[in-house]
């Protein structure tokens, strides 16, 4: 099921050199990356590389490599949690931090063992899907139910019926993937909840 939304192509590159190239993925622009090839050795601190149109090649550093065990009929896969190469360098050499978001911190130099429980209300990537269907999906019948559909998941987002809204929004939007795939990665987190 996963594997008609991995239309990214990627090379993963170890620390001891090792190389894996052509792995299908689906980048948001959330730095999350999806990969349905659990067998792929992703770990703290490798490389994910993709050559754009463009000819410029986007550099990502994995911070969690995300493995998900499969779940109600959704298949193992991982959910690399990662960051802009670029955007590294830029903090190191610049020496400015900037700092945001509940929790915030910086260490330099030492360890955090602080625990946090931080309760994000709402989720905004329903909100952000809401607006991209709107905006997307001509065909009036069609928006309204897939408009129905995501209320219906955000809704079970905290009950046991969340798994079934879920995959009924992905049956409801088969001809809709272009516009739902950047969503995906964020939408299957949730389901790690369940």
């Amino acid at each position: 099921m996963f594997s008609q939304f991995m239309t990214d192509v990627l090379c993963l590159r170890k620390h001891d050199g090792r190389v894996f190239e052509n792995i299908m993925a689906c980048v948001s622009g959330k730095g999350v990356i999806a990969i349905d090839d659990v067998s792929l050795p992703v770990e703290v601190g490798d490389r994910l590389t993709r050559k754009l149109p463009s000819g410029v090649t986007e550099s990502f550093i994995v911070d969690d490599p995300g493995y998900r065990e499969s779940f109600s009929g959704i298949p193992a896969h991982y959910q690399v949690k990662a960051h802009r190469e670029d955007a590294e360098r830029s903090v190191h050499r610049g020496g400015t931090y900037n700092v945001t978001g509940p929790n915030a911190r910086v260490n330099i130099n030492s360890h955090d063992h602080s625990t946090n429980t931080v309760v994000f209300e709402p989720t905004p990537v329903f909100a952000d899907l809401r607006q991209a269907v709107v905006e997307a999906v001509a065909e009036k019948d069609e928006r309204a139910k897939l408009l129905a559909s995501i209320e219906a998941m955000e809704n079970g987002r905290r009950t046991h019926t969340f798994v079934d809204r879920y995959k009924d929004f992905i049956t409801l939007a088969a001809n809709h993937m272009t516009i739902v795939a950047p969503f995906l990665p964020a939408l299957s987190a949730l389901l790690s909840s369940h």
